[in-house]
């Protein structure tokens, strides 16, 4: 294997994951408290789902039946979950978007709309990307750093997000960290998904 394609690809793992959500009644009874004063846990503030109205899984041509081809479905869900939530892109304090291979970090931030289009490069040059920086993105290091876990892959980034705005993210915390965005990617780029976590 060429050394660009490994270091580009995230390597499949043999990991599970599963997730619980609770609510609690009060500070007093929160399983996740938080580490600062705020009030415990996290609100899922907004979701939403797109497609490109293809799938790899039920036809081998989908990529003949996009929208555009220049444009990926995470600028439609990213739109509506921003939306929903009543936030911008300016309000995220920490990314976690889904990173099977580096162009589609790259392509997500573009069309979720971080930065404008064709400009990912040089506004990813332009940021510090640790959990330190002006734009944390990935705190716990994505896929391409541990590996993509087959279908449990994307629920890492939803539990690095999670963490962050719950303030348990140890070591790696983002400092106020109150609002994350996640992404998620099916088949190849042809449905994403979009979540806005908040601190509540």
């Amino acid at each position: 294997m060429d050394r660009r394609d490994f270091l580009g690809n995230s390597i499949a793992t043999g990991v599970g994951l599963s997730i619980s959500s609770a609510a609690a009644q009060g500070p007093e009874q929160s399983v996740a408290p938080r580490k600062t004063p705020l009030p415990p846990g996290i609100t899922p503030a907004a979701f939403a789902n797109t497609s490109s109205g293809f799938s790899p899984f039920t036809t081998p041509d989908y990529y003949t039946y996009a929208d555009d081809l220049m444009v990926t479905p995470v600028a439609r869900s990213s739109a509506r979950a921003f939306a929903m939530a009543g936030l911008a892109q300016s309000d995220v304090d920490v990314a976690s978007i889904y990173d099977c291979y580096t162009i589609t970090v790259l392509m997500s931030l573009e069309d979720a709309g971080f930065c404008p289009k064709g400009e990912g490069a040089a506004w990813i040059n332009g940021h510090d990307l640790t959990f330190r920086g002006d734009f944390p993105l990935n705190t716990a290091g994505g896929q391409l750093s541990f590996g993509q876990a087959g279908m449990a892959g994307g629920m890492h980034h939803v539990v690095d997000a999670a963490r962050q705005v719950m303030g348990r993210s140890a070591a790696a915390q983002v400092a106020d960290c109150d609002v994350a965005f996640v992404t998620g990617t099916g088949g190849i780029m042809s449905e994403q998904v979009a979540l806005v976590l908040g601190g509540d």
